[in-house]
C-alpha cells in the first residue's frame, strides 16, 4: 500500500502546487553574527540580509563560467542521470 506522501493527491512539498501560499514569517535570523566576526562588512550583511544573496561582478572568469555551463549541459542530457532515482530534476 502506498502512502499518502506518494499520492498523486498530497504533494508533501507545498511550494509545488498550485495553490497560492501565504507568506511565511521567517522564525531564525538571516545572518548569525557581525562583521567583527566574520569576512563580510556590514554593508554586504545588510544587503545579504535585505536581499538573500550577494552579487560580486566579476567574482568568476568568463572561462569559469563557460565551464559550469558546459558541465550543467551534460548532466541535464545524461541519459543515466535521467534514470537515477536520486536525481531529481525540475
Amino acid at each position: 500500500m502506498r502512502s499518502l506522501a506518494h499520492s498523486t493527491e498530497y504533494d508533501t512539498y507545498v511550494t509545488r502546487t498550485r495553490r497560492p501560499l501565504p507568506m511565511i514569517e521567517r522564525l531564525d535570523p538571516v545572518v548569525y553574527g557581525n562583521a567583527g566576526s566574520g569576512p563580510l562588512s556590514e554593508d554586504e550583511l545588510a544587503r545579504y540580509e535585505r536581499d538573500g544573496f550577494l552579487f560580486y561582478e566579476g567574482f568568476f572568469s568568463a572561462e569559469e563560467l563557460a565551464a559550469w555551463v558546459e558541465e550543467l549541459r551534460r548532466l541535464c542530457y545524461d541519459p543515466a542521470l535521467a534514470r537515477a532515482e536520486g536525481v531529481i530534476r525540475e
